[in-house]
């Protein structure tokens, strides 16, 4: 009787212990439109293993302070910043929208499936077939 009540007082200890754990994320616009993004890098997923390996990587310098900001009425601009790709251009609008359920994003490079969105990452893909199968270009943003 003695084991049976120290047992059920651990039962109740450990119950009154344990935490709720709450999961909040953002909404996929919120997350999108809040700060400004950079491109961070991008290329073909050659070896198909979900990142941009240094020698699939195709971002020139004058792309990587490239900052890309989209706002909440579905317009957006990219701005060159200092590195100018010597276009001349150093600023583009755009529109976008997020479609598929948020799963996709319809801009610039037209339609791209979004493989991570968080506070701090941002990494979309487009899928197009070689021959040898399909093939993934790799796009990610992270902010300044």
């Amino acid at each position: 009787m003695y084991k049976l009540f120290i047992l059920f007082g651990v039962v109740v200890f450990c119950m009154a212990c344990e935490k709720e754990i709450t999961l909040i994320t953002k909404p996929a616009i919120q997350l999108l439109t809040q700060k400004e993004w950079i491109l961070a890098s991008y290329g073909y997923d050659e070896n198909r293993n979900g990142n941009i390996d240094p020698s699939e990587e195709n971002i020139k310098d004058c792309e990587k302070d490239n900052s890309y900001i989209f706002k909440q009425d579905g317009s957006g601009n990219i701005f060159d910043n200092d590195l100018n790709c010597g276009n001349g251009i150093s600023d583009h609008t755009f529109n976008w929208q997020l479609v598929n359920n948020e799963t996709e994003l319809d801009f610039v490079f037209g339609r791209a499936s979004i493989l991570l969105l968080t506070e701090d990452e941002f990494i979309i893909y487009q899928e197009t077939s070689n021959g040898n199968g399909i093939l993934r270009f790799i796009m990610r943003y992270r902010h300044r």
